[in-house]
């Protein structure tokens, strides 16, 4: 059984509008895939902390009501403060 994550999409971009979300306990991540749009995404810090997710992994991301079969394509991580910075999701 794969983890789920809740999603919710964003229309901001940018070192400022991120650097924002961040400290507002949001990760923003990508889902892209062959054949269809790049979609930006929010995932809540806490969510993501307690699925310990890494490179690899197969994850359920439940966007607006919808499942949608990803793998995780990136995880970058600041180590100083050991934080998920941003994830990156490839359609499954």
């Amino acid at each position: 059984m794969s983890k789920e994550i809740m999603v919710s999409a964003r229309t901001e971009s940018g070192k400022g509008a991120m650097g924002r979300a961040r400290k507002n306990g949001q990760v923003p991540c990508v889902l892209y895939g062959k054949g269809s749009e790049s979609v930006m995404l929010f995932a809540s810090v806490g969510e993501l902390d307690s699925a310990k997710l890494a490179k690899g992994d197969a994850v359920t991301l439940v966007l607006n009501g919808e499942k949608i079969a990803v793998l995780v394509k990136e995880v970058q991580v600041n180590y100083m403060k050991s934080q998920i910075v941003h994830l990156d999701f490839c359609r499954a």
